[in-house]
């Protein structure tokens, strides 16, 4: 295999992250079919919710160049279901199976840390302190429970106070480490309220009103018990939530990999972590291979043939396609995984991809929080099927523009991006000139302007995956009118 095209930019492949493998020939014909794209998915990608739900695979972006492509010739696929939604059914599907798969690293990577945080540090070292006074728990547990109740000594609550504070920040693992935290906070919070910090100046509970006293009665007996049962109780320190989560990982590994096997059984060791990283890894390869296919060189897959090998590979993985879900209706009508292509009659077919994923220009990346993601393997694609791929280069962020309506009903340019750039990162800023400025129309535009524009009058045709927003209409409408161009814009009905 020629090394150039075998793309992958993050080549440290150790723990705590998967590596897909995709054959780029399988989704998009005339590439050499050698020729793959590795795509890392590391154990702190899908973090939250929102991270899930804007990931854009590699496989989906492929599809979208397998779409552009056969759009622009006319020969999409002619389906039951319709042609658009049939590479939309495709992606989604493909976008499941990846967002699972990293949903799976990320449960491991967070599980396998949360196991191995040392708690015998902080619980023995409450336990060398504290366990001696077992005798005093026990008795303020029953003094705070008789009717009339023993009035507890200064030294008695000053002794709580001290003991409450510590377990406040008792580390929480579990139920019920949490409710012996709470349990303790109420308690400091109740004395300080009553008494202030200092303790010691007063006598005895005596101070407080009656109904006052049996609250904190109340707060002595509850903590006096579990703290009592953490002391005596060594459940406290068997019962970690993390090792059922191991255990959950494991079965689901077995069930999808029958013949993966941990190394041995302290899950403690470093063997037993990594052969849970090979375990995953080894989903990965076999759901990549399932799509990839074999296949002939120069000749893609059917769209067809892929929806085929994708719903094996989710019926391997034990997935639901989940297409009459609202995450499947949110997935169609995010706007943010948009693709366009320009072809200019005469001229350069410019191909550009939504979002900041492709963002080489370093202004850009420091203050927006950014940066390019397998961009060398798009970049070589696109050379392969004869397209350029235009991103944000130094030259496209000097020139992209933004436009809004004004209240008269002209359009404002603003920009370019350049010059609304904050001087440092801030994330609610970053935010709003990503929105303004992610589409990849005005991208295409911003490529053409660094080339010097378009010298003499001419035909285009811009395929586009949605119909372009206001902002890029505008910017579209006065490119064409300033230059003579005569526009078509092409995109499918949803």
């Amino acid at each position: 295999m020629d090394s150039r095209d075998h793309f992958i930019e993050d080549t440290d492949i150790r723990h705590e992250k998967i590596v897909l493998t995709w054959r780029a020939s399988a989704f998009i014909e005339s590439l050499p079919n050698e020729m793959t794209i590795q795509e890392v998915l590391h154990s702190n990608t899908f973090d939250t919710k929102a991270d899930i739900r804007s990931y854009w695979s590699v496989p989906e972006r492929l599809v979208d160049i397998r779409w552009l492509s056969d759009r622009q010739r006319g020969i999409e696929q002619d389906l039951e279901d319709g042609s658009f939604s049939s590479y939309v059914k495709l992606e989604y599907r493909l976008y499941r199976i990846v967002t699972a798969l990293g949903e799976l690293v990320d449960s491991c990577g967070k599980t396998i840390k949360k196991f191995n945080e040392n708690l015998s540090t902080q619980d023995d070292n409450l336990l060398s302190k504290w366990q001696p006074e077992e005798p005093f728990l026990l008795r303020c547990f029953l003094e705070a429970g008789e009717e009339n109740g023993t009035t507890l000594s200064a030294e008695d609550l000053s002794q709580l106070y001290e003991m409450a504070k510590e377990f406040s920040h008792i580390h929480v693992t579990d139920a019920r480490r949490k409710n012996l935290q709470r349990s303790a906070q109420k308690l400091q919070k109740d004395l300080e309220k009553t008494y202030g910090s200092d303790l010691g100046e007063l006598s005895s509970l005596e101070l407080f009103h009656s109904k006052e006293r049996q609250v904190t009665y109340n707060r002595v007996r509850d903590f006096s018990k579990k703290v009592y049962d953490f002391l005596v109780n060594q459940a406290w320190r068997e019962e970690n939530p993390a090792l059922r989560r191991l255990s959950e990982l494991e079965e689901y590994i077995r069930k999808v990999h029958p013949d993966w096997k941990p190394e041995g059984t302290d899950r403690w060791s470093e063997h037993y972590q990594k052969s849970l990283w090979s375990g995953l890894q080894s989903l990965a390869d076999d759901a990549c291979q399932m799509i990839n296919g074999n296949g002939t060189v120069g000749s893609a897959s059917s769209i067809e043939d892929l929806l085929k090998r994708v719903d094996n590979a989710i019926q391997a993985l034990d997935l639901s396609p989940k297409e009459k879900t609202n995450l499947y209706n949110e997935y169609i009508k995010d706007k943010k995984r948009c693709v366009a292509l320009l072809d200019i009659q005469n001229g350069p077919q410019i191909l550009a991809f939504s979002g900041f994923w492709d963002c080489v220009d370093t202004q850009v990346q420091n203050t927006l929080g950014c940066s390019a993601n397998n961009l060398v393997a798009f970049q070589n694609i696109s050379s392969y099927i004869k397209v350029d791929l235009a991103i944000f280069s130094a030259d496209v962020v000097d020139r992209i523009i933004r436009c809004k309506i004004d209240r008269n009903l002209h359009l404002i340019q603003y920009g370019p991006m350049r010059a609304e750039l904050p001087s440092v990162f801030d994330k609610k800023q970053a935010d709003s000139i990503k929105k303004d400025y992610s589409c990849c129309e005005r991208k295409i535009l911003a490529e053409v302007a660094s080339r010097g524009g378009i010298k003499t009058p001419t035909d285009a045709e811009l395929y586009v995956k949605f119909q372009p927003c206001l902002s890029c209409y505008g910017a579209l409408t006065d490119w064409s009118q300033a230059n003579a161009i005569r526009l078509t814009i092409d995109y499918p009905e949803m």
